[in-house]
């Protein structure tokens, strides 16, 4: 990481700035923060920090993986590391769990940092697939971060079905740790945050509430069973490269058929912010087609071995309502 971010013309931009003061001391940051901001060797420290920070917070082999599986730099992918930091407010979060150090079980406080890595990796990845590689550091934080606010709070009254049932066993998961309430609630709704992106981007698009996005693009995930799709992905046997970049297309795939489905149903309906009557009427036009799909998947998941074909028809099935959406 260290020496590709070194070559990086990004590392100048003011959005590093808290980065490189954070490196000193508390003291000497505030007497001398203009001159440590001129300092000489300021690339260098901001691409020490980035590397271990991406190896520390997500791991050391997440830069191969996520090359493979984008095709972008080491720049990109430190610069999509920063967005993800400050629109999620991790560092305050990181914080809040240092300071727990010697008062919770350290294997309970590894595990509660290792459950970000998931939300990271997720949005970097998502930013990487849907931003221009030279997109600037400090705008695509100030395009998402008032809206992942919003939906930090709307999010838990919000969420249906298993993705609530999730949310929920996350939630006690952390009070278990004894981690305060309030850190153990702002951890539950970070980590059920990885499709935050795909509805900004859906109520900035069609320009509606926040909230009634995030109930149709959850209310579709449980109606149309896409979690155990997601979950027959992950437990698919890996056993070469090619498999590998596979399944993580497959789950993009189905990432942006959920994205692409929710738009539909919010385009194509004239129900206010009533999130079942939008919901009703889009399974009114498509009776046919969701009996079909509800059919496939009861027989896929009586299925005992569910191997890369089978799942690969189930994420079919959900591009073919989509396909079926757009003509109507």
């Amino acid at each position: 990481y260290k020496n590709a971010l070194l070559g990086a013309s990004s590392l100048t931009e003011n959005c590093y700035d808290s980065l490189l003061l954070g490196y000193f001391p508390r003291l000497v940051r505030k007497r001398f923060a203009d001159d440590i901001l001129k300092h000489p060797l300021r690339k260098e420290i901001i691409a020490t920090i980035l590397s271990n920070q991406i190896a520390n917070n997500i791991g050391i082999g997440f830069g191969f993986r996520i090359r493979e599986e984008t095709g972008s730099t080491i720049e990109d992918i430190a610069k999509a590391y920063v967005v993800t930091v400050e629109v999620f407010d991790l560092y305050r979060t990181w914080r809040s769990l240092e300071k727990l150090d010697n008062k919770v079980n350290e294997h309970d406080r590894y595990e509660t940092f290792q459950s970000l890595s998931g939300l990271l990796e997720r949005s970097i990845s998502w930013l990487l697939r849907n931003q221009r590689s030279d997109f600037n550091v400090s705008q695509v934080i100030r395009r998402y971060k008032a809206d992942i606010k919003v939906l930090q709070e709307v999010m838990p009254r919000s969420i249906t079905g298993q993705s609530r049932r999730n949310y929920q066993a996350q939630r006690r998961r952390f009070v278990k740790f004894r981690l305060p309430k309030n850190l153990a609630q702002e951890l539950a709704v970070k980590t059920t945050l990885a499709t935050a992106f795909d509805i900004i981007e859906i109520k900035a698009s069609l320009g509606v509430e926040t909230e009634y996005v995030c109930r149709v693009f959850y209310a579709l995930s449980d109606r149309l069973r896409l979690h155990w799709i997601r979950d027959a992905i992950s437990r698919t046997i890996v056993r070469t490269h090619w498999n590998h970049l596979a399944i993580l297309n497959m789950r993009n795939d189905l990432h942006a058929n959920q994205r692409n489905l929710a738009e539909l149903v919010l385009h194509m309906t004239d129900q206010g912010n009533n999130p079942a009557k939008a919901m009703e009427a889009w399974e009114n036009l498509h009776t046919d087609a969701l009996t079909r799909y509800d059919q496939i998947l009861n027989e896929l998941s009586a299925m005992r071995n569910k191997d890369f074909p089978t799942i690969s028809v189930a994420v079919a099935e959900v591009r073919r309502l989509v396909q079926m959406g757009k003509r109507t």
